[in-house]
């Protein structure tokens, strides 16, 4: 069985198959048709190198050495090994098609080819991925592809997006101006909508459809105030796709809560082959084929340590509730560059409000409270549940190593690769 992993930059759940409407995503809602959507789906940290991390290793942003971004001088170790080598160890044929933002080095990851330049985009990678499927190798293959898009700088308005029919969730004002930011991002969903389509065609026109797992997934929420950065669902759930003749079911929604560290053990299990020992991720492969349709977890755990600026926070989010800590005190939101208002025109017309203390503490009813607008962890009638909350993400930083228990605050990374010019070569996107 073949494998083509196809991860989008800050895109969140904006796609039509987890309920947006803002734009039509017709060969996303294809792919789900033919394959499963993973409902809950979060990923470990609300940051692109680290939660790409966490899909590519099986463990935690601060197990695996990804607290923070690659081009701020974080890194893997040496000897660390990604889903690449363990799949090149197993005999696969390997591809990445656009860039990658686990590695200050590329070639330590091992791939085959390396097709970069404008295949960093989502329309060009897609072709590029037809082009390798019309030519497949003889042994089995993996191609993975991480495009630009849904990142800021916004494309050219191109008129494809009606401003006037975009709906603003309820944590920032409507507005004309957020409504034409959202209009950028929108613009990048129909580009990343498009290039799926592109794949798909490419999958049955070449044979490869019957034999070849096919899977989508996101980093991470999309880059606006409130969402990316943020441990709040909006900067934690993220899409995942998964299509598979004969291996996942066509149609199929599942329900269960999964994290992304869970995607490595997984695939390996889809794919028959054996999981390497020291993993934090759960293979949720049953829920995946339909033989299960128990829970696969209680608790998903989440943190932030270092983005643009240093911001540690952890939670710990069950079936009804999410529990926050913030462990520095700090402004509400601490936007990173990109989000800044020089560079983000929801956060000026959101004016300072993101400027407010931060609570120690948050806590959700994610049921009758989705937006996580009103912070309940001071109401007395929820003491229990916040007890309860704080000793489980107690035990989970314990027994993961987390170095805040150790250090009192997270170190800042040893060098800094966003000065160098080897570090702006790898990554043609720039800061994510």
């Amino acid at each position: 069985m073949n494998l083509i992993l196809w991860t989008c930059h800050d895109t969140g759940v904006a796609i039509g198959p987890y309920g947006d409407r803002n734009v039509a995503t017709p060969q996303l809602d294809r792919l789900a048709a033919s394959g499963t959507v993973f409902e809950r789906n979060f990923c470990t940290t609300p940051l692109c190198s680290p939660s790409r991390g966490a899909i590519q290793t099986g463990r935690y942003p601060h197990v695996n050495g990804l607290i923070g971004l690659v081009n701020q001088g974080w890194d893997q170790p040496a000897e660390g090994r990604c889903l690449t080598h363990l799949l090149a160890a197993a005999g696969y044929h390997t591809s990445l098609v656009g860039f990658q933002h686990i590695r200050a080095d590329t070639a330590t990851l091992g791939f085959d080819e390396h097709f970069a330049g404008q295949h960093y985009r989502a329309t060009a990678g897609a072709e590029k991925v037809a082009e390798l499927l019309a030519a497949p190798p003889r042994e089995p293959f993996y191609i993975e592809v991480n495009c630009f898009e849904s990142h800021r700088v916004w494309d050219a308005d191109d008129g494809s997006v009606d401003p006037a029919a975009l709906t603003p969730p309820p944590y920032w004002p409507d507005s004309p101006e957020v409504r034409e930011d959202m209009a950028g991002l929108y613009r990048h969903v129909l580009l990343i909508d498009r290039a799926v389509g592109t794949v798909l065609d490419a999958l049955e026109r070449t044979g490869c459809a019957s034999d070849t797992l096919f899977v989508f997934t996101v980093d991470h929420g999309i880059p606006f105030p409130r969402c990316k950065s943020t441990l709040y669902d909006s900067g934690i759930q993220t899409a995942l796709l998964i299509r598979g003749d004969g291996v996942v079911p066509a149609g199929a929604r599942c329900p269960a809560m999964i994290s992304n560290v869970d995607l490595l053990p997984t695939l390996l299990d889809l794919l028959g082959l054996p999981k390497p020992g020291g993993l934090d991720g759960r293979s949720f492969a049953r829920q995946a084929t339909g033989a299960a349709r128990e829970p696969h977890r209680q608790w998903i755990f989440s943190e932030k340590s270092w983005h643009d600026d240093y911001d540690p926070m952890r939670c710990v989010r069950t079936e009804r509730w999410k529990y926050i800590r913030n462990l520095r005190p700090g402004p509400l939101l601490t936007l990173p560059l990109d989000l800044q208002p020089f560079n983000c025109p929801t956060a000026r017309a959101m004016h300072n409000a993101y400027l407010a203390d931060r609570p120690a503490e948050e806590l959700y009813d994610v049921h009758e409270d989705p937006h996580e607008l009103h912070n309940q962890a001071a109401d007395p009638t929820l003491k229990s549940t916040v007890e309860e909350l704080r000793g489980v993400l107690d035990d989970w930083m314990e027994q993961t190593g987390d170095p805040f228990l150790a250090h009192g605050y997270v170190p800042a990374p040893a060098k800094n690769w966003q000065v160098s010019e080897r570090g702006r070569q790898w990554y043609p996107g720039g800061d994510a």
